[in-house]
């Protein structure tokens, strides 16, 4: 949460990664909940195609936690999604699995 734009841009791939190998990492919902000024900042350099793959990716994690019915990190990331990343997707909304 203390980096710069650059820096996220750089380091959320391989934290994505992580996440869908089921690492257990911090809560990356948090860091995707686009909801001040600075947390907007970070996320200025992503182009189109960038930006709709955090989107996808969001949505998976929706899928998956609701699959596990881990409602609580359902909620983070259906505000994370919400909060910035929803006008970003271009795609069909996944269904849970």
């Amino acid at each position: 949460s203390f980096l710069d734009a650059i820096g996220f841009r750089y380091y959320l791939a391989p934290a994505m990664i992580r996440w869908l190998r089921d690492e257990g990492l911090s809560d990356v919902s948090f860091h995707l909940h686009i909801d001040s000024e600075y947390a907007l900042d970070q996320v200025r350099l992503f182009d189109a195609d960038q930006s709709r793959v955090v989107a996808r990716f969001v949505q998976i994690m929706i899928a998956m936690h609701g699959y596990k019915k881990h409602r609580r990190s359902v909620k983070a990331w259906t505000e994370a999604y919400d909060s910035h990343w929803r006008s970003k997707d271009r795609g069909t909304p996944l269904e849970e699995v």
